[in-house]
């Protein structure tokens, strides 16, 4: 495929109004409106109009790393969000070979193409595409590039069955229970014929083992005066001078492709997007802005064979398909919430819509209960606490001409 300038545009036409109709329903728009926000738990108080309380939500900063192989072919990726602290944060690793709509567009485009093209000036828009994100920094590197920017030494665990080993050609992996820091970014800029079968298990297992190994062991210091790091190397220092984790999304085959094409699932990529960095994520629908609150514990689910994230992604897809901008997800009972109540909450920014958001979201989610929220958190439109309620309608099947939510 080649990714013309044309291409692109009307590649990015069709992906922007994909996964659901657009909602026109703008309820109770808080201050910002649709505009992306900040990060996973509540922060500040930052006053209000009228005596209202309105939540100021904390920064966090992006990044995107590619890494390409000796003849500059994308091999992997990796998406990495700092702490709204400044220091620590997560690795979420992408395929090269995924298609950055998620199946959202008639076109399938993976990931790797614009630099196949020689259209670098692309690869940043194809990364906001596949996350859903926006970011401070998007850098393509090289394995060598990569270790010098990791700085570390030592070895990684390798955590590999012997399927992956032969299959990613590695007959020096052989027998070998690790790899050194630069041998875990060589692997990291291998392909493979199949990236189902090995390719997303390799590169997942090598950040894993990089991060494990150096997690904590920079001494790097959150910057002065809001400064985000500018460039791979500031973000990479910053995230290993403090406690790391990763998140390694679930990989579909795109049908036809004999595994040479794959997608990730776009309402668990928005979860975890969502919940990583809110503030980053974008609202691309001119619909309601939307934070959700998944406040379920082991128990409350216990009997139902899912678990707390399985939950939210349902939740999550029936939102999105609709054409509603999620942007800001909490899971479990934190200090956003203490327990699950019998009948999922839905908060708007005024009194006017509470009776049309109950019947709406009714179509959504279940039983409702909807009212006028106790506070305002700063560019988002609506708040909705699952209850107990949803967990006797995950298993309904939506009809696909809601009334209340029309397609555009």
């Amino acid at each position: 495929m080649t990714a013309s300038a044309q291409l692109r545009r009307r590649y990015t036409q069709q992906a922007a109004v994909a996964g659901g109709g657009s909602c026109v329903l703008g309820i109770g728009s808080a201050r910002g409106g649709c505009r992306a926000l900040a990060a996973g738990t509540i922060g500040s108080e930052a006053g209000g109009d009228q005596g209202e309380t309105v939540i100021a939500l904390p920064e966090t900063t992006t990044a995107f790393i590619g890494v390409v192989d000796d003849d500059g072919t994308l091999q992997s990726a990796a998406l990495i969000v700092l702490d709204p602290s400044g220091v620590g944060g997560a690795v979420v690793p992408f395929e090269a070979a995924a298609d950055i709509s998620a199946g959202r567009a008639d076109i399938v485009m993976p990931l790797r193409d614009a630099l196949d093209a020689d259209d670098a000036r692309f690869f940043a828009l194809d990364a906001e595409s596949l996350t859903g994100l926006t970011f401070d920094v998007v850098e393509i590197v090289t394995a060598s590039e990569l270790a010098d920017l990791l700085g570390g030494a030592g070895s990684v665990s390798r955590k590999l069955p012997p399927s992956v080993v032969s299959g990613a050609g590695g007959q020096w992996l052989q027998g070998r229970s690790s790899v050194s820091i630069e041998e875990a970014t060589e692997l990291l800029a291998v392909g493979g014929d199949a990236p189902i079968e090995f390719g997303a298990r390799l590169h997942a297992a090598m950040w894993n083992g990089i991060v494990n190994q150096l997690s904590g062991s920079a001494d790097a210091q959150p910057a002065d005066g809001g400064v985000s790091p500018r460039s791979a190397d500031e973000v990479i220092a910053a995230l290993f001078a403090g406690d790391v984790e990763t998140r390694s999304l679930n990989l579909y085959e795109v049908e036809g492709s004999d595994g040479a094409l794959v997608f990730y699932d776009w309402a668990e990529t928005l979860l975890v997007a969502s919940h990583l960095a809110p503030n980053r994520v974008t609202a691309p629908y001119a619909s309601a802005v939307v934070r959700l609150l998944v406040p379920f514990t082991d128990d409350d689910l216990e009997g139902t064979e899912r678990t707390v994230s399985d939950v939210a992604v349902v939740a999550v897809r029936r939102l999105s398909d609709v054409g509603l901008n999620v942007v800001s997800v909490s899971t479990g009972v934190n200090g956003d919430v203490a327990q699950a109540e019998e009948v999922t909450e839905v908060w708007t920014g005024d009194e006017s819509s509470v009776t049309e958001a109950a019947a709406s979201f009714s179509e959504l989610l279940g039983e409702v209960v909807a009212r006028k929220g106790d506070y305002v958190v700063d560019g988002v439109d609506v708040v909705i606490t699952l209850g107990m309620s949803f967990l006797s309608d995950l298993d309904r099947q939506l009809v696909a001409d809601l009334p209340a939510w029309p397609s555009k």
